[in-house]
């Protein structure tokens, strides 16, 4: 850890205002072969293109250095000023995640996914504490966002998904349903020991999603087609 926050902030230097640990290396349940490294790396102004290509060599740097992180480390870079306004929507934001390269994107309110938590449980790593970037949110804005995400997440359920690609979709919706019934974000493995006791009939999918997360076969036609149905089902109980 104490080698990617220095990475980053000789990468920025004074563009670097604060930088912050959250997930699950911060709430517990981290899993050192396949958990992600969540940061926020907040910044005097909107990433320029210059501030851009040299952070985006600093993470080729990192994954050169360490395959095994290559597609783990998931950095958010985002004003003071944008994310003081988060609701406004964030025109400007640099952003590296699994499965993605480093980019540029746009932010819109639904980013309050990655603000809420980081708000309640981060560590800083860098700066002030980040109640001083992050302004108070409230609880509804958040499960509307967690409801809304939920709702879309059927679509994202394909045939031939690799194996760890159907345990995310699984888990993302224990997380979700957990959130909106207990009012916590708890680690994917909390939710999913929760969702088998709330859905007894799909514990042994949910089971297989945590061993699948480890894995990278693709599963055949009728094993997407029992995620497809609970993802299904669990999108509909958040839509009522």
């Amino acid at each position: 850890m104490a080698r990617i926050r220095d990475a980053i902030r000789e990468a920025a230097g004074s563009a670097l205002a604060g930088l912050y640990l959250f997930g699950s290396l911060v709430v517990g349940d981290f899993d050192v072969d396949v958990s992600d490294i969540d940061l926020i790396a907040v910044l005097t102004s909107d990433p320029s293109d210059d501030l851009v290509a040299r952070l985006g060599r600093m993470h080729d740097a990192l994954a050169s250095e360490n395959p095994v992180w290559a597609r783990r480390i998931e950095v958010i870079y985002v004003s003071a000023a944008a994310l003081s306004r988060w609701w406004e929507g964030i025109a400007r934001m640099a952003v590296i995640s699994p499965g993605e390269p480093f980019h540029v994107v746009e932010g819109g309110p639904d980013w309050v996914l990655n603000w809420y938590p980081a708000r309640e449980s981060a560590i800083t790593l860098f700066g002030p504490p980040v109640e001083t970037f992050i302004p108070p949110m409230s609880r509804e804005a958040f499960e509307s966002a967690v409801r809304q995400h939920m709702r879309r997440f059927p679509s994202r359920v394909r045939d031939g998904d690799s194996l760890p690609a159907q345990a995310y979709a699984i888990l993302t919706m224990c997380r979700g349903w957990y959130t909106l019934c207990v009012g916590d974000q708890p680690s994917k493995v909390v939710a999913a020991a929760w969702a088998q006791r709330e859905f007894p009939e799909w514990a042994p999918l949910i089971r297989s999603a945590l061993a699948w997360r480890k894995g990278g076969v693709s599963a055949g036609d009728s094993g997407a087609s029992e995620v497809q149905r609970f993802v299904a089902e669990i999108a509909r109980r958040a839509d009522a």
